[in-house]
């Protein structure tokens, strides 16, 4: 993405090659998953869809504030989604 190449880094596998097309989508639901029916729901009319979409953005946010501590304590700095899809950032 462009934000990786401003920072100089990329997401790589296990043996420092690309990461495949599957491993990247396993990446980003493992990264962004929660926040879709969110976004997806949070335009609803009914207070069915508001409350669904309100009680997925809680667990994403949950789940952004757990991912960034384990990655913090982690030698290798990786986060629980590139632990997840076997992934590894790395500098260029």
């Amino acid at each position: 993405t462009l934000a990786k190449r401003i920072l100089g880094i990329k997401v790589v596998d296990e043996k420092g090659g690309r990461i495949s097309a599957g491993r990247a989508f396993t990446r980003f639901l493992a990264t962004d998953g929660l926040g879709v029916p969110s976004s997806l729901l949070g335009n609803s009319t009914n207070t069915f869809g508001k409350g669904i979409a309100t009680m997925f953005g809680f667990l994403s946010f949950i789940y952004l504030i757990i991912d960034a501590s384990v990655g913090g304590g982690d030698l290798r700095k990786r986060t629980v989604h590139d632990r997840i899809a076997k992934t590894y950032v790395v500098y260029r």
